[in-house]
């Protein structure tokens, strides 16, 4: 994997700070405080029979807050039948959206290859911008470009938007104090983050714990301020109905970098959910 996260983390900060509170006017210029992050990059894959995705979440994590995108690649088995590709599909819409025009074709629709989610997290509060809301949920978003989540419990249960869930902020701060105690990383149970009830998109996939008893074991190196961590399950046909593979991969490094403001336009989740249900 290219290091090539603090790039990439300095350019997501550069244009939170410019959009500012996301008027719609013109971009708004904030002197903001500069505090100690990690940037980070975190992939994991399945691949079951050839049906999967690569799942790529980067950007920054603070003391109380996060910046991160996630975007997914569609794995597609050759050939099989119009389900073949469940998992590429409900990945890729679910983080990345539809493309009409462009997209990669799949049995959910054509998946927006350039698509990808953003998440923004300030103390208690969490804000997802998900193209899927955006294009297909337009009438239940009304005005608004984000979605605030001013908790950590589990929110709307609909496979596409189980994005709402995730947290791979807190995942990388588990993972970092584990590093840190010197302690074997272990995906935690089901019941310890809010991400682990989503059978897809998890950041612990592969990895043995509660959660994976037949997982693989992390090899990891370095220190909490730089380094990584990886895994590679190899699925078993008698065991696990399929061939194939699950694993992760995370590098870290520390530095300092602007606190992102609030985004703009948001609908509180609890909104968003009876406008679903309505």
């Amino acid at each position: 994997m290219r290091r090539r996260w603090i790039p990439l983390a300095i350019g997501l900060l550069a244009a939170a700070v410019a959009c500012g509170d996301d008027d719609g006017g013109a971009p708004a210029t904030t002197t903001l405080e500069t505090v100690p992050v990690t940037t980070f990059v975190w992939e994991t894959a399945v691949e079951r029979d050839g049906d999967g995705y690569v799942l790529r979440v980067e950007g920054v994590v603070g003391e109380a807050h996060a910046l991160y995108t996630m975007q997914v690649e569609p794995l597609l088995p050759e050939g099989g039948g119009p389900d073949a590709d469940v998992l590429a599909g409900l990945a890729g819409v679910a983080v990345n959206g539809y493309d009409d025009a462009d997209g990669i074709e799949t049995s959910s629709g054509p998946v927006d290859p350039e698509g990808e989610t953003e998440v923004r997290v300030l103390g208690e509060e969490r804000w997802y911008q998900n193209p899927w809301l955006l294009g297909e949920a337009a009438h239940a978003m009304g005005e608004a470009s984000w979605v605030r989540v001013p908790s950590d419990e589990p929110v709307i249960a609909d496979i596409v938007t189980a994005v709402l869930n995730e947290r791979y902020d807190d995942s990388l701060r588990r993972l970092l104090a584990a590093v840190t105690a010197g302690e074997e990383l272990v995906a935690p149970s089901p019941d310890e983050e809010s991400s682990e009830l989503d059978e897809i998109l998890t950041p612990w996939v592969g990895l043995a714990g509660p959660a994976y008893p037949f997982g693989a074991e992390a090899v990891v190196s370095g220190d909490a301020d730089r380094g990584e961590a990886s895994w590679q399950h190899e699925l078993d046909p008698a065991r696990d109905g399929a061939s194939g593979e699950m694993r992760g991969h995370v590098e870290w490094g520390a530095t300092e970098l602007a606190r992102p403001p609030a985004p703009g336009p948001s609908i509180d989740v609890a909104d968003l959910t009876a406008q679903f249900a309505g």
